[in-house]
């Protein structure tokens, strides 16, 4: 069986999580064991794009642009992109089975 990945909301949450579990390998932004790897966004990870992400005319408003499209995409927050980095590369990883958000419900 391969190990399952646990993504915690935040960093004192994640390494509260890996305490419990008994994983004690800590790797700066996750923390790993035989069964465990656990690590944590820090709070939104990503956010909506701005309207002048989407297109250069948006950059002034215009009533004759409304109303902008409804798929606007996601962009990573900015201080967020190294974690991001991180989680996308532990969730590619051959050796993960399963993976649980143990992010806040809010």
């Amino acid at each position: 069986m391969g190990k399952i990945l646990i993504i915690a909301e935040k960093p004192s949450a994640g390494r509260d999580i890996a305490r419990i579990l008994g994983v004690r390998e800590d790797k700066g932004t996750y923390m790993e064991n035989d069964s465990y790897i656990v690590t944590w966004a820090v709070g939104h990870l990503v956010e909506l794009k701005d309207p002048e992400d989407i297109n250069d005319k948006y950059k002034k408003w215009n009533a004759e642009d409304i109303p902008l499209p409804a798929d606007n995409g996601l962009k990573i927050k900015k201080g967020t992109k190294a974690q991001f980095d991180v989680i996308k590369k532990l969730i590619a990883r051959s050796d993960i089975d399963y993976l649980i958000n143990a992010g806040d419900v809010g």
